[in-house]
């Protein structure tokens, strides 16, 4: 009778695959999702609201634009969950001040507000408050990557509606 080597293979790659699934949730319940409250909310809060916030962002899209003005260039924002993954970055020069403007085009929005923040990306800095102003200047001494955030809160059909954008920065 001649002696086959299969059930010697098959539960030494069920071992190997045992152990790497072992292995996998060990370092995921050592090293935790980090809670970055990007748009000031858990994820958890994000996961239960995404169609409602996507049925807003496209509501949006439909009837704005919304445009950032930067040093004379103008770029039309997108939310994140639009965005292609080739946007270009902006890029800024290091230890100059740069004039933002934010605008809107289409019909008016009631009860209107835009509030900006600034954060570098991958660092433990404090997230950086640029105000509730349209038009606003920053003034960045470190070179790296940054986020802008842009929090758009509104009414309509006499509800509060809050959207972001954002965009990234490279300062160089």
């Amino acid at each position: 009778m001649k002696k086959t080597k299969a059930p010697l293979v098959l539960f030494g790659f069920l071992g190997i695959l045992v152990s790497c699934i072992v292995i996998s949730i060990m370092v995921a319940l050592k090293n935790p999702a980090i809670e970055d409250h990007t748009y000031f909310a858990s994820k958890k809060e994000l996961d239960y609201q995404i169609n409602d916030l996507l049925k807003e962002q496209n509501w949006f899209l439909k009837n704005h634009k919304f445009f950032l003005k930067i040093n004379q260039k103008t770029i039309e924002l997108i939310p994140p969950y639009f965005k292609k993954s080739n946007d270009q970055d902006l890029k800024l020069k290091i230890s100059k001040k740069h004039i933002i403007i934010l605008s809107i085009q289409g019909n008016p929005l009631q009860k209107f507000k835009i509030h900006s923040y600034l954060e570098k990306i991958n660092s433990t800095e404090e997230r950086l408050d640029l105000g509730d102003s349209s038009a606003f200047e920053i003034f960045v001494s470190q070179r790296g990557r940054y986020k802008m955030i842009i929090m758009l809160e509104y009414e309509r059909n006499s509800k509060p509606k809050r959207l972001f954008f954002e965009k990234e920065i490279l300062v160089f």
